[in-house]
């Protein structure tokens, strides 16, 4: 168990086994800011069911269970998308973004059943006034969550993912919530997180936004599967920076 405060080291990546890593806090409860750039294990990302958008960003393309994502960011008309599929692939294209910044709730509520793949290359930005990106993988198949832009969860977590099947992977730029990114893996596979930009949790005195995440983790991470691999280039927390345990073989 180590400390590090308000310092930055190189980006690196680690696989852990059996094994509980987590930055210390201060003397007398106080969260201490971390700035980390680390490695650590295990992901996996969960669900919520907001509203569904009637002319908002996401609708069915080409077969069943494949959603396109399109349209800018708009505050005044911008609902949860909510969306399902078994599996469940969801992409993006240029210029995309939403904003539940006034009607609330998760900004992307994504379920998949025997697979859930999220795939944005475009630098879209993704605001939620809950989560930004809420993905649950149920009963098989691999959760990946790919965001290359920008992705807030403003009262929530910045992405929030969970697998009951096979791999979880994250793969991110920046990111900011009351938990940077929380993952956890209860599938049978590897948790993988990669961030290449800024990852921030939030200062939050210690208040819960979910069973074992306290609000101001930068990345939270729980793998009960096999390997847990955490790569960060920037890691920002006002409780922890990096908070990842491994349970798995």
């Amino acid at each position: 168990m180590g400390t590090i405060e308000k310092r930055k080291q190189q980006p690196g990546s680690s696989k852990f086994k059996n094994n509980d890593m987590r930055g210390n806090r201060s003397q007398n409860g106080i969260p201490r800011k971390l700035a980390l750039s680390a490695a650590v294990a295990s992901t996996l990302l969960a669900g919520y069911s907001g509203r569904s958008a009637r002319a908002g960003s996401c609708y069915p393309s080409a077969g069943p269970g494949n959603y396109l994502c399109s349209l800018g960011a708009n505050l005044a008309t911008d609902l949860t998308q909510t969306l399902a599929g078994a599996p469940l692939t969801v992409t993006t294209v240029s210029g995309v973004g939403i904003d539940t910044s006034t009607s609330g709730g998760h900004a992307l509520s994504l379920t998949g059943t025997g697979g859930l793949i999220f795939t944005d290359n475009f630098n879209a930005t993704i605001t939620g006034d809950n989560d930004g990106i809420d993905a649950l993988n149920q009963v098989g198949g691999a959760l990946s969550v790919t965001a290359t832009g920008t992705v807030t969860g403003t009262y929530g977590r910045g992405i929030y993912a969970r697998n009951l099947g096979t791999d979880l992977t994250v793969s991110t730029a920046d990111v900011t919530g009351g938990v940077g990114i929380a993952a956890t893996n209860y599938g049978s596979g590897a948790l993988s997180v990669t961030s290449t930009g800024q990852v921030t949790g939030t200062e939050g005195g210690g208040s819960k936004v979910a069973k074992g995440q306290l609000v101001g983790d930068g990345i939270f991470a729980r793998n009960l599967g096999t390997d847990l691999t955490i790569s960060a280039a920037d890691v920002t927390g006002g409780g922890y920076g990096i908070r990842a345990r491994n349970y798995g073989s």
